[in-house]
């Protein structure tokens, strides 16, 4: 299990900024208009990431994991991942950032057919708007904000996609490529388990004394502590203001230009592709006889499903949905804002080819009224007021901790009108309660000044939710009876003990075989089976992970030569084997298989180049990880 997630490990950098930022940053978004100072978890120049947005890109991929390995994921596994959700970020703002600087560009009829493909945006297997506003919505994400996501997204790709893509293999290069990975190694070998041994090992009092006395710390009971804390929360503010009519009509008053709709359009378009500029007189002619078509009385939603090559609207019927000015290609925005209502335009040409269009129907400008928006102008006064009053309560939460109150939580609590809450048993491993096992939380209510008596300093739980605790009792961890543990100690003694001896007789096993014992015969002595001697590939997953590494790490024998090796496998076995030939891989692979070879090699090459373009980057770059915020 731990040495699959080690291998899986190997690639977690690559999933990272290509699998999981691509999901949380084209899916969720990111949110690029967080400007200001204060906490953050990255900095990269100018752009800063808060804690919440990586932390949550965090979670996405420990879910992932943990998925797929069931169970609870070691500590040293969950902090690489951190580390590469952290890594991730730095790099694809630094690639960004340099493609925004190289004026990079991507059209927004690339964004809508990206936008349309994805399967969650789909009923049926076809996308459907309703479904993709639901979903946006659900996650407190805007259209255009999913579109700059994407859009950013694949002005990265266009830069990544040049430098891994223009990456060539020679053929030397190629061919030592297959001599190498395609190598086979004969080999034969028997596991020596530890199991065997662990009768055989009897340890003594003293022995469990003096592994009790080396090992004292690791049986502690637990440190708990009775927490008691007071919570202030942005949320519960904000739902507390006294808000009157004529707040709300004097904000609308003051906004009132945010509230002008915008005329919007909707509009129909079948787009006939211009893939090449010797083409362009074939396109005009096809899309003038589909224009002859529909003034004919040929049904537009039809002839789009059926002619267009627009993969994103075909479906749909050619439908653009409703927009504002600005949001398609110059030409065809032009067209689509000077038509009347059921209108048909002459093909208009685009970078993309001709596009015949039809105005299906016109939203005119207006200024919304305050009933139409009192209810967003609710939400947003609330909010605003909300805000205000929690930054001020919140400096009032510090100045009342760091008073003369020292540790009493009564006079904050009733100054803010807060409720005092206690979790008794806290724990300093696991924590406890509503606060959950938060690592920032666990140290502030273990520290000096917490366990002396004062109260913490402010504590963030999540954004816009802030704790201050104090300790009320305390219980300190102290080392368990050995009595108490002996059981234990004598499992681990025996289990450790066993595994040396199964070491040490694997050792022996190879010292008389390379000696000159009979390979059968030296392992019948020992009741040991081997497996059949065969030649095995270096991805042949049926040999434990170490034995397959071990095998290949040995130098290749002389002609007629057996190279004996052990190697502990399997958490304490040892497993002996012997080496008795190389087979170089076959120069001679099937066209297909030299194709994806060469794809292969070429795009690890090219993985090189992007790695090292980025790691440049990074030299020039200002970054700063403050991952604490993180834990």
């Amino acid at each position: 299990m731990l040495q699959t997630m080690h291998d899986h490990m190997k690639g977690i950098v690559t999933v990272v900024l290509f699998g999981l930022l691509a999901v949380v940053f084209i899916f969720w978004g990111i949110n690029r208009d967080v400007v200001s100072s204060g906490t953050f978890a990255i900095k990269v120049n100018d752009r800063i990431f808060t804690p919440d947005e990586v932390r949550r890109a965090y979670q996405s991929q420990l879910a992932d994991m943990q998925r797929q390995f069931p169970g609870e994921l070691p500590a040293a596994f969950q902090n690489q991942i951190r580390e590469n959700v952290v890594e991730g970020y730095i790099e694809n703002e630094l690639l960004l950032q340099r493609t925004t600087k190289l004026h990079y560009r991507v059209g927004m009829e690339d964004v809508t057919r990206l936008f349309q493909s994805r399967p969650v945006f789909q009923v049926d297997g076809k996308f459907n708007l309703e479904r993709a506003k639901a979903i946006l919505q659900a996650n407190r994400t805007t259209t255009a904000q999913w579109e700059r996501q994407a859009r950013e997204s694949m002005q990265i790709t266009q830069l990544q996609s040049g430098l891994v893509e223009s990456q060539f293999v020679t053929p030397g290069e190629l061919a030592r490529s297959a001599r190498l990975e395609l190598e086979q190694r004969e080999m034969s070998y028997a596991i020596v388990p530890a199991a065997r041994f662990v009768a055989a090992i009897a340890p003594t009092d003293a022995d469990v004394n003096a592994f009790y006395e080396a090992h004292k710390g690791e049986f502690l009971t637990d440190e708990t502590a009775t927490v008691e804390y007071v919570e202030l929360k942005r949320d519960d503010v904000a739902a507390q203001q006294a808000v009157t009519e004529d707040d709300l009509r004097k904000y609308y008053e003051e906004n009132k230009d945010r509230y002008n709709q915008k005329e919007k359009r909707r509009a129909r378009h079948i787009l006939v592709a211009v893939a090449r500029p010797e083409d362009d007189a074939t396109a005009l002619k096809k899309a003038t006889g589909l224009y002859e078509k529909l003034k004919g009385g040929a049904d537009f939603a039809a002839l789009a499903r059926q002619s267009s090559d627009d993969v994103t609207t075909q479906t749909t019927g050619g439908d653009l949905d409703w927009r504002e000015a600005g949001g398609l290609e110059a030409p065809v925005d032009s067209a689509i804002f000077a038509m009347q209502v059921n209108e048909l335009h002459a093909p208009v040409k685009s970078r993309f080819g001709y596009h015949i269009l039809r105005l299906d129907g016109v939203q005119p400008a207006k200024q919304q009224t305050f009933a139409e928006v009192r209810a967003d102008i609710d939400r947003e006064y609330r909010e605003k007021a909300g805000e205000r009053e929690f930054g001020e309560r919140q400096e009032k939460l510090a100045d009342l901790a760091f008073s003369g109150t020292g540790g009493d939580l009564k006079s904050i609590a009733s100054a803010l009108k807060l409720e005092i809450r206690t979790i008794p048993g806290f724990s300093r491993t696991k924590g406890g309660g509503a606060l959950g096992d938060n690592k920032s939380i666990i140290e502030a209510a273990f520290s000096d000044d917490v366990l002396n008596g004062s109260n913490s300093e402010p504590k963030e739980l999540a954004p816009g939710d802030v704790i201050v605790l104090r300790s009320s009792a305390h219980k300190p961890a102290v080392a368990r009876p050995v009595a108490e543990v002996k059981d234990s100690i004598l499992v681990r003694l025996r289990n450790e003990g066993a595994v040396k001896e199964a070491q040490a007789a694997g050792d022996a096993l190879v010292a008389k075989l390379t000696a000159g014992a009979v390979w059968d015969q030296a392992l019948a002595d020992l009741k040991l089976q081997p497996t059949p001697r065969a030649y095995v590939p270096r991805t042949d997953k049926a040999l434990p992970p170490d034995l397959r590494t071990a095998l290949f790490a040995v130098p290749r024998p002389n002609p007629g030569q057996v190279v004996y090796r052990s190697v502990q496998v399997n958490d304490g076995d040892t497993a002996v084997f012997a080496f008795s030939g190389v087979r170089d891989g076959a120069s001679d692979e099937a066209a297909d298989q030299r194709s994806g070879r060469l794809r292969e090699l070429a795009a690890r090459l090219g993985n090189g180049d992007l790695a090292a373009y980025t790691k440049d980057l990074e030299k020039s770059a200002t970054i700063e990880r403050n991952t604490k915020t993180l834990e």
